[in-house]
């Protein structure tokens, strides 16, 4: 089901709203962890609205 909302450029509407709600809570931070199962351009998406590469790291768990 997921895949049907792909590609309909609802990620940046999705995000700042739940960005706007978190900030509402007049929080300090906010933590972004992401792997590679997101949207190739999701990473442009977090960038743009403010978040920062921390780190980046290869993890592996088994199957």
């Amino acid at each position: 089901m997921a895949a049907t909302f792909q590609g309909r450029g609802l990620g940046p509407y999705l995000l700042d709203s739940s960005l706007r709600a978190i900030w509402s809570e007049k929080l300090r931070r906010v933590w972004l962890h992401t792997d590679t199962n997101d949207h190739p351009k999701a990473l442009s998406i977090y960038l743009r609205a403010g978040f920062a590469i921390r780190e980046r790291r290869m993890e592996s768990f088994p199957d």
